[in-house]
């Protein structure tokens, strides 16, 4: 019986601060509205989280899949052997970087002809490739755990470094970077790094 006076109290009190405070109801669409925006901006923002690390995943995934194709598939191999096989997994067999380096290959070192063409290709990794790795390696840092990124980066890293340079690698080079970048494979496999990412990519909707 107490407990229904209290409540039956309190309700009066209410209403009587309502009656003595009539703007009180007018407040209540614009405190509705700022609710409902709050909660926007806040799913506006996780889609944002999720759509870049989406796009940061793919990547990812990519760029692992290339350097290991590249680790398991290209050691050993005579130079010009290894050479096509590494441009094969790089670049589309039709691209302009694939025809540069075919071009290279039957091309005298000494020649003008070949300096050119290797002026081209660095052309060409600067306006594809350069800006587009350094996009990746910033966004790792604004949207992974350094936990997640640190390997991503690092792999990143050896993978851009081919890029640039692997018209005048030689051999003993690119077996050396193989050596290096398999190692980081097997760290990144063991961490389970691509599956975290691809954790973190559903926390970002649901959470």
């Amino acid at each position: 019986c107490n407990s229904i006076l209290d409540k039956a109290g309190v309700l009066l009190m209410f209403i009587a601060w309502c009656n003595e405070n009539e703007g009180f109801f007018s407040l209540i669409p614009s405190i509705i509205a700022i609710v409902i925006s709050i909660i926007a901006i806040n799913a506006q923002n996780k889609g944002v989280v999720f759509e870049k690390r989406l796009k940061l995943y793919v990547n990812a995934n990519r760029i692992f899949k290339s350097c290991e194709l590249i680790v398991k598939r290209c050691t050993g191999w005579q130079a010009r052997t290894q050479r096509n096989l590494i441009s094969l997994i790089l670049f589309r067999p039709n691209s302009q970087e694939a025809e540069c380096l075919r071009e290279l290959g039957n091309t005298n070192s000494q020649s003008e002809r070949y300096n050119q063409l290797i002026d081209k290709y660095i052309s060409m990794y600067i306006d594809i490739y350069l800006k587009e790795n350094e996009k990746i390696n910033e966004e790792l840092s604004i949207f992974y755990p350094p936990k997640i990124a640190t390997y991503m980066q690092e792999l990143l890293s050896h993978y851009d470094e081919l890029l640039m340079s692997f018209p005048i690698l030689e051999t003993a080079e690119i077996e050396e970077w193989i050596n290096n970048v398999q190692k980081i494979l097997d760290v990144i496999e063991e961490k389970n790094i691509l599956k975290k990412m691809k954790r973190k990519m559903s926390i970002s909707i649901y959470s």
